[in-house]
């Protein structure tokens, strides 16, 4: 089990991963090399397709987002503010493997479960499913979430030693459903 401190630092570079910035152009230009045969592909095309492109959302997307997820779960638990049912997600996606309805869920929850918990309000175009895909303004509202929910951790976190539990945020979901 790691530290508060390591897992913070692991958050950090992991944070610094997520991609909220894809655009439409980035998704045509991915369509587009995909409908090429390789070897018709220039050398600026090749690099292009052989990277992660921003435009698609594959295995490596999948996987990014686990382990930050993972991550992220376990460094709440840390600060003793659990995520209620969360379930780690897999973190060992492939291109070549053809992926289940159940794992898209379960993914998919695990985000849900992580803004229900640490958004604060905020509201982000998170789908209820991605079996049929996503479009690149809900790629881009998980990772957006994923990050600003990463961000007020940490905030908590540093504020802590100076605020108490009440002042930090961390009690807010108690004070708050009393006095609903």
């Amino acid at each position: 089990m790691s530290t508060q401190s390591e897992l913070l630092s692991n958050l950090e570079t992991l944070a610094e991963g997520l991609i909220r910035d894809r655009t439409e152009e980035d998704a045509t230009t991915l369509v587009s090399l995909r409908k090429k045969r390789y070897s018709d592909m220039t050398s600026e095309e090749k690099i292009l397709i052989n990277s992660s492109m921003k435009g698609g959302y594959n295995a490596t997307d999948l996987n990014r987002v686990a382990i930050f997820c993972n991550t992220f779960a376990e460094f709440s638990a840390s600060l003793d503010y659990i995520i209620p049912s969360y379930t780690p997600i897999r973190t060992n996606w492939s291109e070549n493997e053809s992926i289940t309805r159940v794992d898209l869920n379960s993914y998919i929850d695990a985000i849900k479960k992580i803004q229900n918990k640490w958004s604060f309000g905020g509201r982000f175009d998170i789908p209820e499913s991605i079996v049929n895909g996503l479009t690149v303004s809900q790629a881009n509202a998980i990772e957006e979430m994923l990050y600003k929910a990463y961000k007020n951790a940490k905030s908590i976190l540093l504020n802590m030693p100076f605020s108490g539990l009440v002042y930090s945020g961390l009690l807010w979901d108690d004070f708050a459903s009393e006095r609903e």
